[in-house]
């Protein structure tokens, strides 16, 4: 087989793991025990506003999930 490249780790995508390093884990799997979480750049806006317009989203998301619901138990009714 032939390989293409150069393997390189990658936090958050891919990492790989030595036997050694699974069986200091109790032989447990978990991407988050090797992988990790990909660095994240700071964009210079405060976690507060941040926070403020992905809780806004969030519950615009509910609401229409909840009307969607509504709709569909609609249509079931509809149809048995």
């Amino acid at each position: 087989m032939e390989r293409r490249g150069v393997y390189e780790d990658i936090a958050g995508f891919c990492f790989c793991a030595k036997l050694d390093d699974i069986k200091e884990h109790g032989y447990v799997l978990t991407p988050g025990l090797f992988v990790g979480a990909e660095d994240e750049e700071d964009d210079g806006v405060p976690f507060e506003e941040k926070f403020a317009v992905l809780k806004e989203r969030l519950e615009a998301q509910f609401a229409d999930g909840d009307e969607l619901q509504s709709e569909i138990l609609a249509q079931l009714k509809k149809i048995s």
